[in-house]
């Protein structure tokens, strides 16, 4: 289960929803201490350690097996899209804040502006990188040496690219055959294998255990995750 927020651009009920929010007036808290040098922020830091409300906090965590079938989404921001809301929350978020320290306030288009930066990211160092690349790439259709082809430095601040030839990685050793990070071993057996399978296959065939196990920025296997989910995890189609 998740929550879905239904986004709504109507101001007269935006306007009704938040008349009805409770706004407690701002009153000091006299209890509070502001602290004028590094040493009082140190000593002021202990003071606030409340280690009872800590420990309150932790007891009024819900219990982790209520939480088995919850799967936290991936929102990936675009900001050219209208139905996802997610220039309108930017924007006014962004502007209670500014009217907050009195600083101007950026409308819908300006939010879209800032948050994407398309012109002087198109002009500038994008287009510089995707340059430096697309060269690359046609040394690699026209399979070019190693010694062709080039790591690029630049600043486009003062305008400095520079070229280098790119060192080799550091080498190792399993069971007598040497490796680096440029190296990859192609795992095609006609048929679809568990992640058990597959570790099972990289033990039997090439003397390998693995210990983890990652996709992207995604770990799927650590030796020291716990059983359960590692069973499970195991259990698994390498394409789940």
């Amino acid at each position: 289960p998740g929550i879905e927020l239904e986004g709504s651009r109507d101001v007269a009920s935006i306007s009704d929803f938040a008349a009805q929010v409770p706004v407690e007036p701002f009153k000091p808290d006299a209890k509070v201490k502001i602290a004028t040098s590094d040493e009082e922020e140190k000593n002021l830091s202990k003071e606030r350690l409340d280690v009872s409300r800590v420990d309150d906090l932790r007891r009024e965590l819900p219990d982790p097996t209520s939480l088995q079938s919850f799967r936290a989404n991936i929102t990936v921001f675009e900001k050219d899209d209208e139905t996802n809301f997610h220039i309108d929350f930017v924007t006014s978020a962004s502007n209670l804040r500014a009217r907050g320290y009195k600083i101007p306030e950026a409308t819908h288009s300006e939010t879209r502006r800032i948050a994407g930066k398309i012109i002087p990211a198109m002009i500038t160092t994008t287009a510089l990188v995707t340059g430096l690349v697309g060269l690359e790439m046609y040394k690699v259709i026209q399979k070019k040496p190693l010694d062709a082809y080039k790591n690029s430095f630049l600043n486009t601040s003062f305008g400095y690219v520079t070229m280098s030839n790119p060192l080799a990685p550091p080498s190792g050793k399993y069971n007598e055959t040497s490796w680096n990070l440029w190296d990859t071993l192609d795992v095609d057996e006609g048929v679809e294998m568990t992640l058990d399978q597959f570790m099972a296959f990289l033990k039997d065939k090439y003397g390998i255990e693995v210990k983890m196990l990652s996709y992207g920025s995604s770990l799927l296997y650590t030796f020291f995750m716990g059983k359960k989910l590692a069973d499970e995890r195991r259990a698994m189609l390498m394409t789940r």
